[in-house]
């Protein structure tokens, strides 16, 4: 069989502390061998550090502001609402793109933010399209024709096995179990395509790292201060127990690419464990007198308590169905619901996106946000600095230490024309005694800024303030023929990573990406600027016909989900 020239195996979320400590241990026997012949280190991430911006990043070696996917979602301009993005909303040709153009076959596997799927020569199973994803249907998969054949295995192909909205008695037992069994599933059904497709380029990426650490963290880290000692005692290495399980497959994936391959693991993102405290932005934002409250009850009416309904009490195949047969439309009414619908925009100046990888505040300016009500320039200017002033101002009432890092205008960080669509203020939460502020939703009107999270509610629901968080350092690993064994390089950025491969297999590097090639990690780097064929933006899309999105919305309306 043809054998791929490149490999590209993403762990998602895998932290480089516990990859290369456990590496080095000998825990991790073919990582360490990829290191041992090649170049490695922390990867920076995008600001914040969530997985959608992330990944697009890695496979486009562009930044978010040019790509365009900044989160999930995406405002809906003349609106107090959002939309969820579809891989039409990138912009910017991705690393399969770029080969397709020569004539290369490509097999990519589960790349969040890659719905729907590239129509490749080769095969492409998108990655998860929106937050209550966790299974496939024929629609990720291209050419159809490759889930007729798989139908059976693709059914039990899942990103992440688990549903992660009620966390209760038993459930760590199942959650553990159904991530080793589903990755074992699904790399079993990848190293399968890969000899039938007999790709050029190979690229999958594994989710079970990320669900791991997000729900085990604190039974991982007898240091957390969420520390469970009998869990530590079951599930301790529950995050090492998934480590060895991706790297026990990446050694499959590494023999069947063959010793001439260019092989690189990478992760979007770290982790880190959460602390007790839990930061309300909407509430900091109302009691500086900047957000004012419709009504007496924020996030308790029917209409706003719909989405936690949904995401807690539907079965995971169901929602699944709802949030793409639907169009993601009826699922977008009950996340904007959830996050604006007991807001008075008549007397809102700011209000905060309170998600926990991605916090951040909007300013409502008039001639942009309907109601808006803070003119632009320099009136926009001082909402912006009473904003930054008022947040770096809380406190844990508990240690007196900041909750909150940085604030951040966007433009810092987000360089580019689809900058517009991230909050004004990027809000980094701090970490106390090296656990991070948890980012919840605003509860009721009167509620603290900043609150202790009670021990007596189950840590680890998404939602709710989970064990571990996201960090900005993932981990990048390259090994191949023209990379030399340079060890640890530091300072590289996930948009280092699509011009640093092309250039490992001697493809023309474009000038117009925002990341470097790390040539240190080659040796050598004889790769000429190639004209700038960025693919121009996509138009707006609309994912699915009227009709369709009205009969899932006639359905979520019977079940009680809609008003």
């Amino acid at each position: 069989m043809s054998r791929p020239r490149l490999v590209v195996v993403g762990w998602d979320g895998a932290d480089p502390d516990l990859a290369f400590r456990w590496a080095e241990a000998g825990e991790l026997k073919n990582l360490k061998r990829l290191m041992d012949r090649g170049a490695w280190g922390p990867l920076a991430s995008t600001t914040p550090p969530a997985t959608f911006p992330a990944w697009t990043s890695i496979f486009t070696g562009l930044g978010p502001g040019r790509h365009g996917i900044t989160d999930f979602t995406r405002p809906v301009p003349g609106a107090h609402a959002l939309r969820f993005v579809s891989a039409n909303d990138r912009r910017g040709e991705t690393l399969w793109q770029r080969l397709a153009r020569d004539g290369r076959r490509a097999l990519v596997v589960a790349v969040p933010g890659t719905y729907p799927p590239d129509p490749i020569d080769g095969v492409f199973v998108s990655g998860f399209d929106g937050p209550v994803t966790t299974g496939i249907d024929p629609s990720f998969v291209h050419p159809r024709a490759t889930w007729t054949k798989h139908r059976s295995r693709f059914r039990r192909f899942r990103f992440a096995d688990v549903q992660e909205m009620r966390v209760g008695p038993g459930w760590h037992e199942r959650a553990i179990a159904r991530l080793l069994v589903g990755l074992a599933e699904k790399a079993s059904l990848i190293l399968d395509l890969a000899r039938e497709v007999e790709p050029d380029l190979l690229v999958a990426v594994f989710g079970e790292s990320d669900t791991a650490s997000h729900h085990f963290w604190r039974f991982h880290d007898s240091a957390s201060p969420r520390h469970d000692v009998d869990g530590g005692r079951r599930f301790g290495d529950a995050i090492l127990r998934v480590y060895r399980s991706l790297d026990a497959w990446l050694g499959q994936i590494i023999e069947t690419a063959g010793p001439d391959a260019t092989v690189a693991v990478v992760s979007d993102h770290g982790f880190q464990g959460s602390s007790t405290v839990a930061l309300h932005l909407d509430a900091a934002l109302a009691e500086e007198g900047l957000l004012s409250w419709r009504d007496a009850a924020p996030h308790a009416r029917p209409l706003v308590l719909a989405r936690e309904v949904a995401v807690s009490v539907l079965p995971a195949a169901l929602q699944e169905r709802l949030f793409r047969l639907g169009g993601a439309a009826p699922a977008a009414r009950l996340e904007s619901a959830s996050r604006y619908a007991s807001i008075d925009w008549t007397r809102t100046r700011a209000f905060a996106d309170e998600v926990d990888y991605a916090p951040g505040v909007r300013i409502a300016v008039r001639g942009r946000d309907r109601d808006g009500t803070v003119a632009p320039g320099a009136e926009y200017q001082h909402a912006l600095e009473q904003v930054a002033e008022a947040l770096l101002r809380l406190r844990d009432p508990r240690s007196g230490e900041p909750v909150v890092a940085r604030v951040v205008p966007r433009e810092q960080v987000l360089r580019g024309p689809c900058a517009r669509f991230a909050p004004d203020l990027i809000v980094e939460p701090a970490s106390i005694g090296g656990y991070r502020v948890s980012c919840l939703r605003t509860p009721a009107p009167g509620v603290a800024p900043v609150t202790a999270i009670d021990p007596a509610v189950s840590f680890g629901a998404k939602g709710r303030g989970m064990d571990g968080v996201h960090r900005t350092s993932g981990v990048w690993v390259l090994a191949g023929p023209s990379v030399r064994a340079a060890g640890r390089i530091e300072d590289a950025s996930v948009v280092d990573v699509l011009p640093t491969l092309l250039a490992a297999i001697g493809e023309p590097v474009p000038p117009s990406l925002d990341g470097q090639v790390r040539g240190q990690a080659l040796a050598s780097v004889a790769t000429a600027a190639a004209h700038d064929r960025t693919a121009p933006p996509p138009p707006e899309p609309r994912w699915y016909a009227r009709a369709a999105e009205q009969r899932i919305e006639r359905r979520m309306r019977a079940l009680g989900y809609l008003e």
